[in-house]
C-alpha cells in the first residue's frame, strides 16, 4: 500500500509535533533503563537530538520502532519498556503516534538522512 502525497505530508507534520518534556539527558536517562543489549548499542548511534534539544524526526521513528516490535514475544519486555519511556519523554503518547503516523513510513524514516525526508 502506497501513502498519498497528503497522507505523507499529514504524517511528517504529526511526527514534527512530537517534543521531548524532558530535558535530552533525563530522555537519555530513561532509555538507558531500558535492559537490552541491541536497544542500548542502537541507542548510541541512532538518537540524536538537534541544536534546539528536539528529538529528531529518525530519533522519535527509531524509539517508535522499538516500541511497536512487541508482536515477537521475546522481545516484548523491551518493547512495552519502549512504550512506557516513549509516553515519558514526548509530549504525544506512543498511542497517538501509532494513529497518526503509518508504521511503514515511520520504518522508512527511522533511518534516513535529513534532506531525504523533505520529499520522500
Amino acid at each position: 500500500m502506497s501513502n498519498t502525497d497528503i497522507e505523507m505530508q499529514r504524517a511528517r507534520e504529526a511526527v514534527s509535533e512530537v517534543r521531548l518534556q524532558v530535558s535530552p539527558e533525563e530522555a537519555i536517562r530513561y532509555m538507558q533503563g531500558i535492559r537490552h543489549k541491541g536497544f542500548l548499542k542502537a541507542l548510541r548511534s541512532n538518537w540524536r537530538v538537534d541544536e534546539n534539544g528536539h528529538a529528531t524526526m529518525q530519533s522519535v521513528c527509531w524509539l517508535f520502532c522499538w516500541a511497536t516490535m512487541g508482536k515477537n514475544n521475546k522481545n516484548k519486555k523491551t518493547s512495552e519498556a519502549c512504550r512506557t519511556v516513549f509516553g515519558k519523554i514526548f509530549d504525544h503518547s506512543y498511542e497517538w503516534f501509532a494513529q497518526e503516523v503509518p508504521y511503514e513510513l515511520v520504518k522508512k524514516w527511522r533511518y534516513a538522512k535529513p534532506s531525504r525526508l523533505i520529499g520522500s
